[in-house]
């Protein structure tokens, strides 16, 4: 989180991107076991990613999965929807992202 920005409105520096997180009203009620992320990101460095997570305590149910192109891991936020963070593959080594 950026040392800036806290409170209602907390602020993540994505290699860049800027992710801030703002409380809104759901249009439908919330599914009680979602089966899909409602958000995925693609980062270069899954393995740093997750120790970070865990540093904070956050949960990671399905551990780190893996097939022939990418590596994931799939958490729930502090409402319970499901997140994906995503390392694509290429040729065995992590995807160059620019």
């Amino acid at each position: 989180m950026m040392s800036h920005h806290s409170g209602e409105r907390p602020h993540f520096d994505l290699a860049g991107c800027i992710l801030t997180i703002v409380r809104g009203r759901p249009a439908l009620p919330p599914d009680p076991e979602p089966l899909f992320p409602v958000v995925a990101f693609s980062i270069p460095e899954l393995d740093n990613a997750v120790q970070t997570l865990r540093l904070h305590g956050v949960d990671l149910p399905w551990g780190v999965e893996t097939n022939a192109d990418s590596r994931w891991v799939i958490f729930r936020d502090q409402e319970g929807n499901l997140v994906e963070l995503v390392e694509f593959i290429q040729q065995g080594r992590p995807l160059q992202v620019p």
